[in-house]
């Protein structure tokens, strides 16, 4: 699996053009949704907050986790992250996804 840099862009631009949406501390709460929550219904899916990691992880090309730690998708779907963080981790992955470090 690899990671689609472009969908992950299209959730940073979705939060930047809707600040008021967005939420990290809340996969989905009326119209707010953390990083996760957005990638979901960016994917077409429904909010749902049973399906929201696995179907943020498709929507990314990231392995689907269980945890917050040592994996991409925990880092980008903590709910402490700051949308700073957030870009520059998607900036690191899309670097190693088209092979540099």
């Amino acid at each position: 699996m690899k990671f689609n840099a472009a969908n992950a862009q299209k959730v940073i631009d979705w939060i930047e053009a809707n600040p008021e949406r967005w939420c990290q501390t809340s996969l989905h709460y009326g119209t707010t949704h953390c990083f996760a929550g957005v990638a979901q219904i960016l994917s077409g899916k429904k909010a749902s907050v049973i399906y929201t990691t696995e179907d943020a992880c498709a929507f990314l090309g990231l392995p689907l986790v269980d945890t917050w730690d040592g994996n991409d998708a925990g880092y980008l779907f903590a709910p402490w992250r700051t949308l700073p963080e957030l870009k520059e981790r998607i900036r690191l992955l899309a670097m190693e996804a088209n092979g540099h470090e």
